[in-house]
């Protein structure tokens, strides 16, 4: 199935998050999903505990760090972006991982 399918059926249904991160990582390229962990983190789009070792403060702010739900968010948008550049993939599902 291609990655991309996979995101958005997977992205729109009421699986558990650990599940979804599952299924990220077992159907899609995990070195392309690191680059695209890597990227987001460094876009300065991370969880809170994250947030608290760059900004190396326990004081930081809701704007400083996102919820799981969406930084899971931020890492598809990423993926897809990363996975887009290189022609490996649109939304319509129309190429392999």
């Amino acid at each position: 199935m291609p990655c991309s399918v996979v995101f958005s059926s997977v992205h729109t249904t009421s699986m558990p998050l650990c599940v979804r991160v599952c299924v990220y990582v077992c159907v899609c390229n995990t070195q392309d999903l690191e680059t695209a962990v890597i990227d987001t983190i460094k876009a300065g789009k991370m969880t809170k505990d994250l947030a608290i070792c760059v900004h190396n403060t326990t004081k930081v702010t809701p704007d400083q760090y996102l919820n799981t739900e969406p930084f899971m968010d931020a890492i598809v948008e990423t993926f897809a972006a990363l996975r887009a550049n290189q022609g490996g993939g649109s939304s319509s599902g129309a190429s392999s991982p």
